[in-house]
């Protein structure tokens, strides 16, 4: 039972007592209520309540048990089942709750790199186990990869560890942002961690990088025009930089240009807009002081002060007490008293003044001023435009100015930082100048003279006539000083210039003074019919300060509809005269002229005798909307049944109107096209049709010497006497049961003949005489034709209705019956068939050829060859009847599929016995081939598959090296036919034949009624010792019939010969032999083993001592021998690695040695490459992926440098040359692989650099990632440990302990220091999941070892 805490629990029991045995602590974990159960009389079952206990401590899963002891009463046995099981889950959280410490922070982005940030994460509740705690930052539900170094991750926590700092970098960019939150969030925790309530902190990165923007006036300087006759809103253009977030308020205001203070600022001088000063001062003026003691130019600061105030006429100045004095002048000066006090006095010269002032635009006179005015930038957008009222006025001026300044920018319905308010950048002023208006050079108008013109002459209609003009007047306005010019242009409109008008503009010039000029429009006429045309003709620029109206610069010219634009009305050329019939519906096509503009309405009527007795209909209205160019007027005739000559009508069109159009445009109608001729032809064929009666048009005759007599009827009316022809035609109609037709000749058997005959009124038949002719010759039914030619009324050529020939009948048909006797000859259409077994039904078609006149009839029967009826097939021989014309006659022979293997087998089907007139062909015999069935050529393949072991051919395994295989054909009936099969003798996995066995392919050929052939395959003898070698003995391609079976395989295996392992033998090393004799002494005797034969692959071989007269003691001793010897001059080292599952070795070569080398292990290591090496010091080894890759350290080009090349080991034994990575003095190389990342760190004994550098592999090179700032480092040792690495430092200054880093977030980074000093060497190993470090000091020689057991956080 498995109960989480709290909980009652109820234990059926029926017996009367229990204990509880438990690893639980009873009252902590559980209580019990009683320990006794009583079952009443009756009862069966009681529940025993066992409360579980919840506390707040961690705990794992927990159980106890309870026990029915054998202490019943009453008479009660125990049963089987006496135990239950009760497990208390794992509870609070005993692996942890991980949270954040913390749940909100708020950091600003830096202005470069980065800024770190660490969030601690708590473990709550129980510290079992190791931890994986996985973690996810993200920004608005998207990856923060943007803005943190690592935006993914995890932490672990040891055994019992309760803290860890979860370590983040906020990275600096340049992109303007608004305030964002980053969401860290920890996600899923290994090994039973649960995640808490805080399992989420958010990062706070305020706006930065100026997201409002900063905004500022596009130009320093704008330019407007003044209007002439309504207030101009003028459009300041503002933009903003950098960023765009955010709704802005911009408020801005106006204010008049210090005129003064401009000119100072363009370098004008002050006093030229004084008279020059002249000596003394006024008598009794009014004067007020002005301070200037400050300024560094007093008279230039007195002129400007007293320039800026209208009421300050003059000034006096005086510096000869030492202090400027300074005296504004509001009267007239004169006199003035001449004194040597040094007073000079300075009249405003009001020309020059009154020129400096006329340029400042003064507020409410020359526009609208504006104080705190603002206008909104939208979120996203980088510009808007403040808006400046521009006042019109009658006053001539020249350029005015006024100064336009931005207050602030205010953020709307969002609130930030002061730190990132919107702010205002320069230009925050511009100046805005109001153009001078050219009132004085005019203002120009232009309009209609004419008459007819309206709303003042800018709207004018003419028509399209010949030599129209449009005459319209440019009149200069207000002032006509100076020459001026003004072009006037065509801007728009529907007519077409030079097609419709002629001119599209020209620039005129007015000399001072002159005020007005025609300008004239031709409107030319063409024959293209139009609807209403506009000109718009305007004033678009003028020169030399003069202005356009704008009340008064376009005219719209409208060229009216001309040459009936809504068409001309006429019947189409096809409907002027129509002929009709009575009875008929009649067409007349009206038409109507391009383009058809407005709605149109025409009406008809029908003019002549008898209007109403012969027409349905005979006036009416027709209507052509808009663009409709045609329409039909339908006539209805009717029909009187009278016989009557022709008879001729007009139809009129008359009173035509017209909408939508205006009248010099209306419809007309074509005055010849507005009338059109009906003519009704004569009526139901007065004189009459004419055509062979119904009985004369196909006659059948025999052939004899006889005349026969055709009759002509004519039909309908039998007025005036009428003439036909005929004549007798070679030919004949289409005769639907005819399949062979024969024309009759002439002369040979039919007299030809032609003529007339006459009927006179009312007669209404005659009779043409035709003779036939009897001859000899044997014929089949032949045709000829006698035809009416032609027929015409005499004395009466002019009539409407002349009689006529019938469309039908005007042929008779003669047939002369066959004769003499032709009926065909008879035969098979096909006389050789071969089918298959399986085919069931087949067709065999007999055909009568030649003739096939008549009914005839041929018997035919079946004829046994090796084919059985009733057995293989079974046809029923019978008389075959053909019909008069019929050529065909299909006879059906069943084929019976049985399951006897045949061969191929004959019968045939013969036809005898025509009927009379019929005669047999010569193909009267068809042979029928059934092919062979049921696997008749057999089926091919080996008596069984069993495996053939042999050995090469000698004298002592002569009959062992002999495969003797049988190839038999199934089933034992199917011995049919020669056939053959081939055989091939391969490798398993190989197409090409082998060398080792023999014969290696093929032919076998198994002759009619043979079932068997043996095969006889021998190996191959030679001298190379080979292991076992696997064949594979192949059938295919079977021949003549035959096909391949399932035992189509068999195997030959060779076995190994030579001792392809090795053959060993033993011997003394010294002589040799198989012998040694020494002295009786603690020394060793060397005896050496060797392999011959045999050497590719790794073996062992045992060896014991057996005693004769010694006796050795008992047990082996496990001794280290010379198995491989390498006489070299010297040797730096060796490394190892393997590439698909095989050895190699790399032996380093020192100087003066130009290379190493590179072995294979082949039971001894043999050499597969040499390659370039000066001075190798050391190598390492290691995989990438499936590839190994080595890296050796060797001598640089200077003195202390060292190389660390990488090579790559390729297919074929190869080395490729990677790179080469130049670090100064190195001690040290070693690899670790990292997340799937793979890295090197090399150790270089130096003072002047980093000592410890890493290099991460980027799938084509290693490159620098990181460094340790650490100097003189002696050894490292590298190891991991609870899915993280680590690394031991050693350094040469002997008071520092060993440095223990951890690989974290992509780099070391130190943790704390292992108690160990003047270390020089050191090697790391695990034992389970312990670690250890051996340590060599360099004092005193000796060693140590630390272990880093588990649940420990550190050696």
């Amino acid at each position: 039972m498995f109960h989480n805490e709290p909980e009652c629990l109820n234990i059926l029991l029926c017996f009367d007592c229990f204990v509880i045995f438990s690893c639980t602590n009873l009252g902590e974990d559980y209580s019990v209520a009683s320990s006794d159960v009583v079952l009443l009389e009756g009862e069966t079952s009681k529940a025993v309540p066992i409360y579980i206990i919840n506390d707040i401590n961690p705990e794992v899963e927990e159980s106890f048990y309870v026990q029915l002891l054998n202490q019943t009463t009453g008479g009660a046995l125990l049963g089987s089942l006496t135990r239950a099981v009760i497990t208390i889950e794992a509870s609070d959280d005993p692996f942890g709750s991980f949270v954040f410490q913390m749940t909100e922070f708020t950091v600003e982005e830096p202005e470069s790199g980065s800024v770190p940030i660490n969030l601690p994460v708590i473990r709550n509740a129980g510290t079992l186990g190791n931890v994986t705690v996985e973690w996810v930052a993200t920004i608005g539900g998207h990856p923060a990869d943007e803005d943190l170094q690592v935006a993914s991750g995890n932490i672990t926590f040891a055994p019992g560890e309760a803290f860890q700092m979860l370590l983040l970098e906020i990275l600096a960019d340049d992109v303007p942002e608004i305030e964002e939150i980053v969401r860290v969030e920890l996600t899923q925790a290994s090994n039973g961690g649960a995640i808490g309530l805080d399992g989420v902190a958010s990062i706070i990165i305020p706006a930065n990088d100026n997201p409002y923007g900063t905004v500022f006036f596009h130009q320093s300087l704008y330019r407007v025009q003044e209007p002439l006759e309504r207030n101009l809103l003028a459009n300041i253009t503002v933009r903003r930089s950098e960023g765009r977030f955010g709704q802005l308020q911009i408020f801005y205001s106006t204010s008049e240009t210090d005129v003064v203070a401009l000119a100072v600022e363009q370098g004008q001088d002050i006093l030229a807009y004084y008279e020059p000063p002249v000596q003394g001062i006024p008598d009794k003026p009014s004067k007020t002081r002005v301070n200037v003691s400050a300024a560094s130019d007093p008279v230039y600061s007195c002129a400007a002060q007293c320039l800026k105030e209208q009421a300050c006429s003059a000034f006096t100045f005086s510096s000869a007490s030492g202090i400027p004095l300074c005296l504004w002048l509001t009267s007239d000066i004169s006199p003035l008293t001449n004194n040597t006090s040094g007073f000079r006095t300075y009249k405003k010269n009001v020309t020059s003044a009154f020129a400096l002032f006329s340029t400042q635009a003064i507020a409410g006179s020359d526009y609208e001023p504006v104080t705190r005015q603002w206008a909104i930038m939208q979120e996203g957008e980088e510009s808007a435009n403040l808006t400046v009222t521009i006042l019109p006025d009658s006053l001539p001026e020249l350029d005015e100015r006024f100064t336009i300044t931005l207050l602030k920018a205010e953020l709307m319905n969002v609130s930030a930082s002061s730190k990132n308010q919107p702010t205002i950048g320069q230009p925050n002023t511009s100046t805005v100048i109001i153009r001078m208006n050219g009132d004085a050079f005019g203002v120009f108008k232009i309009y209609s003279v004419s008459p007819n013109a309206t709303e003042k002459g800018l709207y004018v209609e003419v028509e399209e006539r010949p030599q129209t003009n449009v005459q319209l007047m440019i009149h200069r306005t207000e002032g006509s000083l100076g020459q001026v010019t003004v072009e006037w242009r065509v801007i728009g409109g529907t007519a077409t210039p030079n097609l419709d008008f002629i001119g599209v503009g020209e620039t005129l010039v007015f000399a001072e003074g002159e005020t007005k000029k025609m300008v004239t429009l031709p409107i030319i006429d063409d024959p293209e019919p139009e609807d209403d045309e506009s000109i718009e003709i305007s004033l678009v620029h003028t020169e030399g300060g003069s202005r356009i109206l704008p009340s008064f610069d376009t005219v719209t010219v409208i060229i009216l509809a001309s040459d009936n634009v809504a068409g001309i009305i006429s019947f189409h050329t096809a409907s002027r005269s129509v002929i009709g019939c009575e009875g008929e519906q009649l067409q007349f096509h009206i038409v109507r002229t391009p383009p058809g503009l407005g709605n149109v309405t025409v009406e008809w009527k029908i003019v002549g005798h008898n209007v109403k007795q012969n027409f349905a209909n005979y006036s009416g209205i027709l209507f052509f909307p808009e663009g409709t160019l045609n329409t039909t007027l339908y006539v209805d005739l009717l029909d009187d049944h009278i016989p009557e000559e022709k008879e001729e009508y007009q139809v009129i069109l008359y009173n035509i109107k017209t909408e939508g159009v205006s009248s010099t445009g209306a419809a007309v109608l074509d005055s010849q096209g507005y009338e059109a001729v009906l003519t009704v032809e004569a009526s139901d064929e007065p004189h009459g049709i004419l055509n062979f009666a119904s009985t004369s048009r196909v006659v059948l005759i025999p052939e004899e010497n006889k005349t026969i007599q055709l009759f002509i009827n004519r039909e309908f009316g039998s007025l005036g006497t009428i003439n036909v022809t005929y004549a007798t035609v070679t030919g004949l109609l289409t005769v639907s049961n005819q399949t062979e037709e024969t024309v009759a000749e002439p002369g040979a058997d039919y007299v030809p003949a032609s003529g007339s005959l006459i009927l006179e009124e009312g007669e209404t038949s005659v009779a043409i005489n035709i003779t036939i002719l009897e001859d000899d010759i044997p014929e089949v039914q032949e045709f000829f034709l006698v035809n009416l030619t032609s027929v015409e009324l005499i004395m009466n050529h002019s009539t409407s209705s002349p009689p006529k020939l019938d469309v039908e009948g005007l042929a008779s048909q003669i047939v002369i019956d066959a004769n003499d006797g032709v009926r065909g000859v008879i035969e098979w259409e096909g006389t050789n068939f071969e089918v298959s077994e399986s085919h069931g039904n087949l067709t065999v078609m007999a055909y009568r050829n030649r003739g096939s006149y008549g009914n005839v009839s041929v018997f035919f029967y079946a004829q046994n060859l090796e084919a059985q009826l009733g057995l293989d097939f079974n046809v029923t021989s019978r008389t075959l009847f053909f019909a008069d014309g019929e050529r065909h006659k299909s006879v059906d022979v069943m084929i019976f599929d049985d399951e006897i293997p045949e061969g191929d087998e004959k019968f045939q089907l013969i036809l005898t016995n025509p009927s009379l007139g019929l005669e047999l062909g010569e193909n009267t015999t068809a042979t029928i081939t059934i092919l062979a069935n049921d696997d008749g050529h057999g089926v091919l393949s080996f008596n069984n598959s069993n495996h053939f072991f042999l050995r090469e051919q000698t004298s002592i395994h002569l009959m062992e090296s002999v495969a003797v295989l049988n190839i038999i054909r199934e089933p034992p009936q199917g011995i049919f036919g020669t056939v053959t099969v081939q055989y091939l003798v391969s490798e398993i996995n190989s197409s090409e034949a082998t060398m080792d066995l023999t014969p290696s392919q093929g032919y076998i050929v198994l002759e009619e009624g043979v079932r068997f052939k043996t095969l006889h395959i021998s190996a191959v003898l030679d001298e190379e010792p080979e292991m076992d070698e696997h064949f594979i003995v192949t059938l295919f391609n079977p021949t003549g019939g035959a096909r391949l079976g399932t035992r189509v395989e068999t195997m030959i295996t060779i076995l190994q010969n030579q001792a392809p392992l090795g053959l060993f033998s033993i011997y003394t090393v010294g002589n040799r032999t198989n012998f040694i004799i020494i002295e009786e002494a603690n020394t060793t005797a060397y005896l050496k083993v060797s392999r011959s034969n045999g050497l590719n692959v790794s073996v062992s071989v045992e060896w014991e001592t057996s005693s004769d007269t010694a006796f050795g003691i008992r047990g082996g001793i496990s001794v280290l021998s010379v198995l491989q010897s390498f006489v070299e001059e010297s040797a730096s080292g060796w490394c190892f690695f393997t590439s698909r599952e095989i050895l190699y070795g790399v032996l380093l070569r020192m100087p003066p040695a130009l290379f190493s080398t590179v072995y294979q292990w082949k039971g001894v290591f043999v050499p597969v490459e040499n390659f370039s090496m000066w001075n190798p010091t050391s190598c390492v080894s290691f995989q990438i992926g499936a590839s190994s890759y080595l890296v050796v350290t060797h001598g640089g080009a200077t003195q202390g440098a060292s190389n660390n090349s990488v090579y790559a080991f390729m297919a074929g034994h190869r080395l490729l040359w990677i790179q080469t990575l130049s670090v100064l003095d190195t001690r040290r190389v070693k690899h670790f692989a990292v997340e799937e990342e793979d890295y090197l760190i090399i150790v270089s004994h130096t003072n002047s650099s980093s000592s410890i550098q890493v290099f991460q592999w980027n799938k084509d090179i290693f490159v620098l990632h990181h460094q340790l700032p650490l100097y003189g480092v002696v050894d490292i040792a590298l190891f991991p440990r609870g899915g993280f690495t680590y690394l031991l430092v050693s350094l040469s200054n002997t008071s520092q302990n060993i440095l223990l880093y951890q690989w974290l977030n992509n780099e070391f980074r130190k943790l704390h220091q292992v108690p160990a000093k003047e270390i020089k060497h050191m090697e790391s190993w695990i034992s389970g999941s312990d670690v250890f470090v051996i340590i060599a000091k360099d004092s005193g020689n000796s060693s140590e070892i630390f272990v880093w057991e588990t649940g420990q956080s550190t050696f």
